[in-house]
This record gives structure tokens, sequence and C-alpha cells, in this order.
């Protein structure tokens, strides 16, 4: 009975993370409003995902272009996830996070380790 209930999580876990977002919020710290995305791509075969990127200053801002920190909000292609800001982040001399999720909006301002620590508890229930 446990296995089915592992595998009917599993799948449903599996169709959630195939599904595309059709919008998430776009913008820089809290300047950031809802965009959708894809637009201007003809390939519906590409999967856009939201992602908000947390740069942080390493150097107490000493020798770093950061104000502190910087929170970057976008709608990016699959397979383009995290790289372009944090290569940003590593030019202003930070270093970043980046949580990614493909519900429509979900990269508003909520802590998303929350959600995997939710996730972690619900699966580790179903094992016991």
């Amino acid at each position: 009975m446990r296995v089915l209930a592992v595998c009917f999580l599993s799948l449903i876990v599996i169709c959630a993370l195939s599904e595309a977002v059709k919008f998430c919020y776009s913008g820089t710290d809290e300047k950031y409003r809802e965009k959708e995305c894809g637009l201007g791509v003809d390939d519906p075969m590409i999967l856009f995902w939201c992602q908000k990127y947390h740069c942080k200053d390493i150097d107490g801002g000493k020798a770093s272009a950061l104000n502190d920190s910087l929170v970057i909000r976008s709608c990016v292609p699959e397979e383009e996830r995290c790289a372009a800001q944090e290569q940003y982040c590593q030019q202003l001399g930070g270093v970043g996070e980046c949580f990614t999720c493909n519900e429509d909006g979900c990269n508003s301002a909520q802590n998303y380790f929350s959600y995997f620590v939710l996730s972690m508890i619900i699966l580790i229930n179903q094992f016991m």
C-alpha cells in the first residue's frame, strides 16, 4: 500500500513539474510586476519556469557593486534557469542563490525553502 502511495505521489510531482508556467513576476528587489512568459517564442516545446535569484554581497560592501543584496525575478526557458543571473551576480562581486518553480506567479516574495521542507516532510511521512 505504501509503495502505491509513493508511486502515486511521484506521478503527481512529475506531472506538476512537466507543466509550463503562463506568467511569472519580473523585476528587481521590490519593483516587480506580473509578466506573461514565452511572448515571441514560436516553439511550443520550450517550457518556461519562474525564478527568483538572490545575489548577496560577499565583502560587506567594500569591493562590490552590490548594496548589500539584489533580488531578480524573471521568467526563463527551462534550460536557461539561473545561468544569466548567476553570471551577473558574480560580475557584481556577489554570491547568489537561485530558486525555481513552475506554478503561475510562484516567484513572488515567498521563500521557497519552506515549500521544500514541507514537501520533504510529506515524503518522509509516506515512508514511515
